[in-house]
């Protein structure tokens, strides 16, 4: 629902967001998933352990939009940023889902 933290909040779930982060993070990119992560990984392994666990688990594979929605929204925000490769990878990710 709308306004609330679902598990977002609880921290002693974030082997859950991580194995669900890595499971949205591949089906969002497809065939380059396992570069995309040893790019990540190559900034540094903390980055590629945030991006994963926080970003696609704990926030993008909550309840309520569904990946392909969640993509949308990602494209919609890009657009006017001026930022061509993340709207590239995020072009394909909606497609992958």
């Amino acid at each position: 629902r709308p306004g609330e933290a679902g598990d977002a909040a609880d921290y002693g779930r974030w082997a859950e967001w991580r194995e669900r982060g890595e499971a949205t993070c591949r089906r969002i990119y497809g065939a380059n998933y396992d570069a995309l992560r040893r790019n990540v990984s190559a900034l540094h392994p903390l980055l590629d352990a945030w991006i994963v666990t926080d970003g696609y688990g704990r926030a993008l594979s909550r309840p309520g939009l569904d990946v392909r929605r969640r993509e949308l929204c990602a494209i919609a925000m890009l657009v006017p940023q001026n930022v061509p490769r993340q709207l590239h990878s995020h072009l394909r990710g909606a497609l992958n889902a």
